[in-house]
């Protein structure tokens, strides 16, 4: 591990997360400066950010400027896995700065720079000024986890969805204007033993809405393995209340 003023110290892996990109380590030093990490629920688009991190590798403690563009981003993987909830930023963020704090105007860290999008799959466009960092909230959390047991353990329906915005629900003429549209179901999985089906709707668990500000996973990660949930469904306009005991998800 390289300090900022370019000391070495010895450090090691205490555990990492794949789905969400993390990783904790521990630096075995004293003394060592820390910052501080922020409420990244109360970001709002359009505020200042400044990025930090080694740029392409090499060039250590670049520092660039920008604003958050969004929040609630979602992105696939190359392996069909989706990235939830991150913060969309066009503060530069370039090869080799994975991993760097995304920090507010008063220094705090309200984000883990994480990826970036260029080239467009439909055409030659390669995209400017977008990048994603995981939210300080997730990290806070996955963090306690891996410290506390070594790994994140994370409740699971066993379901791929669609997040509904009115332009979904039009293309597919759906009943309600937002919530979780499924578009498969695991055999075997709770929300299979449940009786959900392809063309449903999640349109809440227990009583919490799922909507843009609380999409399906953020409302999953607030229950516990084990917990008994009602989903609240409409099935091609017809309402539902299903019960799944969430699993945890597999590795």
């Amino acid at each position: 591990m390289i300090l900022a003023n370019g000391e070495k110290k010895d450090a090691r892996e205490v555990g990492r997360d794949p789905v969400s990109d993390l990783a904790v380590i521990k630096i075995d030093a004293a003394n060592l400066l820390t910052a501080e990490l922020g409420d990244s629920n109360r970001l709002t688009p359009g505020q200042f950010v400044v990025a930090i991190g080694s740029a392409l590798g090499e060039f250590r403690n670049t520092v660039t400027m920008g604003v958050i563009s969004a929040l609630g981003r979602s992105l696939t993987r190359d392996d069909g896995s989706r990235m939830e909830n991150l913060i969309q930023t066009d503060a530069a963020i370039n090869p080799g700065n994975s991993g760097g704090p995304l920090v507010d105007l008063q220094g705090r860290v309200i984000g883990i720079n994480t990826v970036i999008a260029g080239r467009s799959g439909f055409s030659e466009v390669v995209a400017e000024g977008l990048g994603f960092s995981i939210p300080s909230n997730t990290a806070r959390f996955v963090a306690e986890q891996i410290i506390r047991t070594g790994k994140v353990a994370r409740p699971y329906l066993g379901i791929s969805h669609t997040p509904v915005t009115p332009r979904v629900a039009s293309y597919y003429g759906l009943a309600v204007k937002s919530g979780a549209l499924v578009t498969r179901v695991e055999a075997g999985s709770p929300a299979a033993r449940a009786g959900l089906q392809a063309g449903d709707v999640i349109t809440r668990i227990d009583a919490q809405a799922i909507d843009d500000e609380n999409p399906l996973l953020n409302v999953l990660m607030r229950h516990q393995i084990g917990d008994t949930v009602k989903l609240a469904v409409n099935r091609y306009g017809k309402e539902l209340t299903l019960e799944a005991i969430l699993k945890e998800k597999p590795r």
